[in-house]
Order: C-alpha cells, then structure tokens, then sequence
C-alpha cells in the first residue's frame, strides 16, 4: 500500500499529523487573509489601503523572524521534547490569530501579528518531522514525512476554500469594487482561531 495506515496507532504520529491538518487548515491562511485585508480599501472599515508592495514589505519581517523559529523549536524539542515545542509553536501563533481578531488598525500593529503567526507556525511545522522521526520505526520515517506534506498540502487547499467562502459572505462595494467587510475577516479569523 501506498500508505501504511498503521503507522497512525502511534499516537505521537497520529497527534502529530492532526496538529499539522489544523495548522494548515487555518494558520497556513495567513497570506490569504492578510494579503487582502492589507491591501483593502479604508472605507470597508478594515482594510488599511496599502499596495501590494508595501503589503509585501509589511510581510518581510515576519519572514525574516522566522528563520530563528525552527532553531528555537529545534532547541525546545532538546530540552523538553517535541510535544514541549509543537504546544509552545500554537501558542505563540494562536496569540498572534487573537490579536488580529481585535485590531488591524494599523501597519505596524498587523505587522507585529504576522511576525507572531509566522513565528508560531514555523515552529509548528519545523518540529514536526523530529517528532515523526522518533516515533517512527527506521524503515518508515520517510514515508510519514512524506505524507505528512501531502497532509498540509491537501488541508491548506481545503483552508484557502473554507476562508474564501467565509470572507466572500459578506461583503461591500463601491463603485465596481467588492471587498470582505469587517464582520466578514472577523468571522475567517474566528474560524481560523
């Protein structure tokens, strides 16, 4: 068989693959959900009215910060194991998902919520391997990497189509242009959370 559908009795493998399914159902969305409300319109009431240009440059830093996340979690996974790094990767980018839930009023305050997010999730997915990797027998831990990406691929597809449907059910328009309301990335957000 292509998978071995035993290997998921491991409960570290199972807990590991479901964290990553969540993880890319909802926190992997964050270029959807930031991307468009960055570059929205002020009068939708959220939007900060940026170009995709500085919506990008508004994005490097989280990149930047989280180069430092997967030797962080690397490091945690040392001293308090896997489990201590997975947990602590979903803290700080659920901490990070609850704040833009409250305020995006501003490019620095959404900046500083997707270094969080971006921080959290890196740690997430960068320990995930190591986890697999010691819970494995030899002989199928690659396999089990393997589909551990088709996992997060296959659930950051169902995630982009889930948050789409959420931030197109509620909308504003002017003039020819339709944008998300305020409600409507509150909503994705809450369902992301």
């Amino acid at each position: 068989p292509l998978i071995s559908v035993r290997s998921f009795k491991n409960r570290e493998i199972a807990v590991t693959a479901i964290v990553s399914a969540l993880a890319a159902l909802g926190t992997m969305q964050i270029l959807l959900v930031f991307s468009l409300l960055i570059q929205a319109p002020t009068w939708t009431g959220i939007g900060l009215g940026l170009t995709a240009t500085v919506a990008g440059l508004v994005k490097l830093p989280s990149n930047i910060s989280s180069i430092l996340a997967g030797p962080l979690a690397g490091w945690i996974t040392g001293k308090g194991g896997g489990r201590t790094a997975l947990v602590a990767g979903a803290l700080i980018t659920s901490l990070g998902w609850i704040l833009a839930y409250f305020d995006t009023s501003s490019m620095v305050i959404v900046g500083g919520q997707l270094i969080l997010i971006s921080f959290g999730t890196t740690m997430l997915f960068s320990v995930a391997p190591t986890i697999i990797a010691q819970s494995a027998s030899p002989d199928r831990v690659s396999e089990i990497t393997g589909l551990l990406a088709v996992i997060r691929g296959m659930f950051m597809g169902i995630g982009a189509q889930i948050v789409t449907m959420i931030l197109a059910s509620d909308s504003i328009s002017s003039g020819s242009e339709t944008y998300p309301t305020a409600q409507a990335f509150q909503m994705a957000i809450a369902v992301i959370i």
